[in-house]
């Protein structure tokens, strides 16, 4: 070791609208405490804006953990949080950031962040975390875990200079029980969506709009077989085989 020490955090900047705010970074001191380098991840959008933790990489370079504000522009909310995980090579040259979310901001507010990280032999990525949903009622909590290869990537060839990805659909969480069933279907989730159950030939039988986290089929007209229930959520489908008894 060169007993220089690297460390995350967030520096305060005062922006041109004469507000505190901060931009995360990552920095390494000399063992007199001089800065030797000092790199800046975003931009000053948010007092929330830092990392929390740093792992070092085996190929001399750094991954640090935190959370990110985003403020695109035109955004119907003024912005979202996001977990945010960035690498610099051993000079502090950024190599690439990338922030993740969990739900659409648009329906429930959400605050992801990472607070803890490991870099393994070949280079990939593993970063834990916590999303608290605050809105709607009830308020819950989610563990998160995510994993990226030594670009940043969870898919081959993608940009994590500039991505943003569901890291756990949303859609994905939904639960339609008891299957098989006999008289009724029960669909649980989070948030709003739609359902539509469909035979086997795929026709349209049963369409529900606008419900919210539970839905609740009645099948006690519906001949014994098996059917298809997709629930829609904006652009994300996702289709189960039901069958009933």
């Amino acid at each position: 070791m060169d007993q220089n020490w690297v460390n995350p955090g967030s520096i305060a900047i005062v922006t041109a609208d004469n507000e505190l705010k901060y931009q995360a970074k990552i920095m390494k001191r000399d063992a007199a405490f001089n800065i030797l380098w000092n790199t800046p991840f975003g931009q000053p959008t948010s007092n929330r804006n830092r990392f929390t933790t740093l792992a070092p990489a085996p190929d001399g370079g750094w991954v640090a953990v935190g959370e990110y504000v985003n403020r695109p522009e035109g955004d119907p909310l003024g912005g979202y949080q996001a977990a945010m995980i960035a690498k610099v090579n051993a000079d502090g040259d950024s190599l690439w950031s990338r922030t993740d979310t969990l739900f659409d901001h648009t329906m429930i507010a959400s605050r992801p962040y990472l607070g803890g990280v490991v870099v393994l032999p070949s280079g990939s990525i593993i970063a834990c975390g916590r999303v608290d949903k605050t809105f709607p009622d009830p308020a819950k909590s989610y563990g998160i875990l995510i994993k990226v290869d030594r670009e940043g990537c969870m898919e081959p060839n993608c940009n994590p200079i500039t991505n943003s990805t569901n890291l756990t659909p949303l859609i994905a969480s939904f639960k339609v029980f008891p299957n098989p069933a006999q008289d009724r279907i029960l669909v649980r989730g989070e948030g709003r969506f739609d359902l539509q159950i469909m035979d086997q030939n795929g026709r349209l039988i049963v369409s529900v709009n606008d419900l919210w986290e539970e839905g609740e089929v009645d099948l006690a007209d519906f001949a014994a077989g098996t059917y298809f229930l997709q629930v829609q959520q904006g652009s994300a489908r996702l289709t189960k085989k039901i069958h009933k008894q």
